[in-house]
């Protein structure tokens, strides 16, 4: 049927991403037909997953409709049941994820939700295959160390936002896959403690695995607690371990609160568990303590009384003396806004004072100057005027004499 395995996957990769919905639809179709072939044959590799999940996330990013994109999602997810072995199913759901991740710079926040709805849906897929096979402890463990692998390690290229989504809806789609033992609760929260003991996750990402594990455990015992469906627990008693349990607001998880006390106290006590660190787990692990005891580990919410704390005297009395504070506020406020515009007006006033004195100032400086300043051009005319009258008058004088002195050596 498939010639060529290469080609195929090429071709499928295609289709799955083409922009008309008739083509993707029917893309999707054969991909369920082409999986059961190959796994029979047992053909199947990771270099076809990665082609093949790339192909189904560019599917998922074409789809637009709401309603759409949940069908999409859950048909994408039942690939699982076309695998004739939990191992190929495994590793479809780890390349499913790494391809996730190695897409998700491009996702777009108009995308997000649908990439992340999409993860939720696997993660559904993946609790139902185990519940559906009644938690073997061989097929928990194949698909634990995918999450192991990917999600639920601190060190995986995966990316950080993506881990934090998948613990946020971890417990809640484990709850609702079905009957689930204590040991089997046991073995699945095992990876989340091992991350603490291990002490290299970042702030972020502890932070996420307390708020969104553990704390939503002691969020959901202290309601039940709240509730009395848990009562008093006494952990010496024989059968504490049947009593004290977790319970989902609407699914049931037994967890053997006990346990996780004392290694979340453990986890604490490290050396190598900065002090920040230590007293959160300190604090998860006094919560626990607590529920296993029968007492509620979260603050009892405040009651608010009925009756009148205070008498209306008193009431009316202290609005009175409100309203004589506030008209006092007014008026020193009134007063204050005077003050400040007599003294920028007496401001304005000396500024424009000081600058008259220093605008005349500066002209009868100027004038003064102008006035013993020296003009050679004025001084030169008067002179050269002078000079020449005299100068003429001079040469009168002389020429008569010389006109007298010849007429009388003439004469002589």
């Amino acid at each position: 049927m498939y010639p060529d395995l290469d080609q195929s996957e090429v071709v499928f990769v295609h289709k799955l991403a083409s922009g008309e919905p008739t083509a993707r639809s029917r893309a999707l179709k054969k991909l369920h037909a082409f999986l059961k072939q190959r796994s029979e044959d047992k053909s199947l590799n990771e270099e076809t997953f990665k082609r093949l999940s790339k192909g189904l996330h560019y599917a998922m990013w074409m789809q637009d409709k709401p309603i759409l994109q949940q069908e999409l999602a859950e048909n994408i997810a039942s690939l699982i049941d076309d695998f004739v072995s939990h191992d190929e199913g495994a590793v479809f759901v780890k390349i499913f994820f790494q391809a996730l991740s190695t897409e998700w710079h491009l996702v777009d926040r108009w995308r997000m939700d649908k990439f992340l709805m999409m993860a939720r849906v696997m993660i559904r897929k993946t609790f139902a295959v185990m519940s559906e096979n009644k938690w073997s402890k061989e097929i928990c463990s194949t698909y634990l160390s995918v999450f192991k692998e990917t999600m639920i390690n601190s060190e995986s290229n995966i990316v950080q936002s993506l881990k934090t989504h998948f613990a946020s809806v971890y417990l809640d789609e484990f709850s609702k896959a079905g009957t689930i033992t204590k040991a089997v609760a046991q073995q699945f929260i095992e990876p989340y403690l091992d991350i603490l003991q291990e002490n290299r996750a970042t702030d972020f990402f502890f932070k996420s695995i307390c708020d969104e594990i553990f704390q939503t455990l002691i969020y959901t015992a202290s309601e039940e607690i709240r509730r009395g469906d848990l009562g008093d627990v006494d952990s010496d008693e024989e059968d504490a371990d049947d009593i004290v349990q977790l319970l989902r607001i609407d699914n049931p998880i037994p967890c053997d609160f006990d346990k996780l006390g004392d290694r979340l106290f453990d986890i604490g006590a490290q050396p190598t568990v900065n002090s920040k660190r230590r007293q959160r787990l300190y604090a998860l692990s006094k919560k626990f303590k607590a529920i296993v005891k029968g007492k509620n580990p979260q603050p009892e919410p405040m009651e608010v009384s009925n009756q009148p704390a205070i008498s209306k005297s008193k009431m009316h009395k202290a609005a009175e003396r409100l309203l004589k504070m506030h008209e006092k506020v007014h008026m020193d406020r009134e007063k204050f806004k005077k003050e400040m515009k007599e003294m920028k007006k007496k401001q304005n006033d000396q500024r424009i004072a000081d600058l008259l004195t220093s605008i005349i100032t500066t002209k009868a400086t100027k004038k003064i100057k102008s006035s013993n300043k020296f003009k050679p051009n004025a001084i030169k005319k008067k002179g050269h005027i002078k000079t020449s009258s005299t100068a003429s008058r001079r040469h009168a004088s002389t020429s008569s004499k010389g006109k007298a002195a010849k007429s009388s050596s003439k004469k002589r």
